[in-house]
């Protein structure tokens, strides 16, 4: 399980070092990872974004501004008048035992995101992978999540919702129909909104098993128009009819920019929305461009998708070249740049590399909830001033 990101702001050194002594020292030291903080100035300054910041009031009104009012916080009290914050946010003493402190803490962060998690109402947990520009290997890492997590075990269906649909080039074996089965499948659904009888559609005659990818999916249509006339809510019914079937552990879904339809869809339906992005000028212009278009249209609606998104860097080298475009976003994963992927001739090429395997298999940690989550993280803490 990946540890907990707090960030802990009290003025107080001689409170803030036993508990990191303490943390280091005891079971926790995997559980949590602590970024102390006990000056002001050098709190504003830090540009990271935690899982939950814990302090004191006027510390924590300071830091939360506008473009951090998403993250949990915890605020430390000695009595006295309580603090005026928004947001997702408790009141607890500052003196009490620590154990019984921290399991606070972390239980506030996995109650969060169990929230997040009931935003889907179906049984699947489906997460969406988005990106402000196209290039930006939002397929490629969706693919292989999706492979990785049959791997692992899990019942996936890999939904791709681009106009060309870039799954046909992975080749597997085919039933009779093909192409049409799709077709087929969306006049059912299309047909369903006018009868009002959604639930009588059944999902089984339309999936197929993709073996090369460990996933159910559809198969690829090259009817392009068909694709590009897809409403919300066709999108909508489609993903309930995968999630509701009762079939599918995790649901993960390709989309592209063409169609804000789609993906207004998607981000509503997902659990789970992977941002990916590129250490570029153009991939951090675009993405903090369109993020603050949404926040105009909809700050309600933006600040629930902010809840539920994460940020992924891929082709990423070893560090940051470009600032990132907001306050509020953060990297969570990263993947690694592979150089050989520069001219692929052979599709198969992009399901094997052992390092972005390595990667992918850390997102789909990260991304599965509190109960499923694999693999393990480092914890414990560090001080500033």
């Amino acid at each position: 399980m990946l540890p907990v990101r707090i960030i802990l702001a009290v003025q107080d050194a001689g409170y803030v070092e036993p508990l990191l002594h303490y943390i280091h020292g005891s079971e926790y030291v995997n559980k949590v990872q602590i970024t102390a903080f006990t000056r002001m100035e050098t709190l504003l300054q830090y540009p990271d974004l935690p899982d939950l910041i814990v302090g004191e009031a006027h510390m924590l009104e300071s830091w939360l501004s506008k473009e951090r009012s998403t993250v949990p916080w915890v605020v430390l009290s000695e009595g006295g008048d309580l603090p005026s914050l928004h947001g997702d946010g408790l009141i607890t003493a500052k003196y009490q035992p620590l154990p019984q402190l921290i399991d606070l803490w972390i239980g506030h962060v996995r109650g969060k995101r169990a929230e997040r998690m009931s935003l889907f109402n179906g049984s699947a947990q489906i997460i969406g992978f988005m990106s402000a520009l196209g290039g930006s290997g939002k397929t490629t890492a969706s693919i292989n999540m999706a492979k990785q997590l049959g791997m692992l075990g899990k019942k996936v269906f890999y939904l791709n919702l681009e106009i060309v649909n870039s799954l046909a080039l992975f080749p597997h074996e085919q039933r009779g129909g093909h192409e049409s089965v799709f077709s087929r499948l969306l006049y059912e659904i299309k047909s369903s909104q006018d009868r009002s009888e959604r639930s009588e559609i059944a999902l089984a005659p339309y999936v197929i098993r993709h073996d090369v990818l460990k996933c159910d999916v559809f198969e690829p249509s090259s009817h392009l128009k068909e694709l590009m006339e897809m409403t919300e809510d066709d999108v909508e019914i489609l993903i309930d009819l995968i999630a509701n079937c009762g079939q599918y552990d995790v649901i993960v879904i390709d989309t592209d920019n063409h169609s804000q339809e789609r993906l207004h869809a998607v981000m509503g339906k997902c659990s789970m929305l992977l941002w990916v992005l590129l250490d570029d000028l153009i991939s951090m212009y675009k993405t903090g461009a369109w993020f603050a278009h949404m926040e105009k249209e909809d700050a309600v609606e933006f600040n629930r998708i902010m809840a539920k998104s994460r940020f992924i860097m891929n082709r990423f080298i070893g560090s940051l070249a470009n600032p990132l475009p907001r306050k509020d976003i953060r990297i969570d994963s990263m993947l690694s740049y592979v150089p050989s992927w520069k001219q692929v001739n052979q599709e198969d090429l992009l399901l094997c590399s052992p390092i972005f395997q390595r990667d992918v298999l850390k997102l789909c940690s990260d991304s599965l909830d509190e109960n499923d989550e694999i693999g393990t993280g480092m914890g414990g803490g560090r001080a500033y001033g």
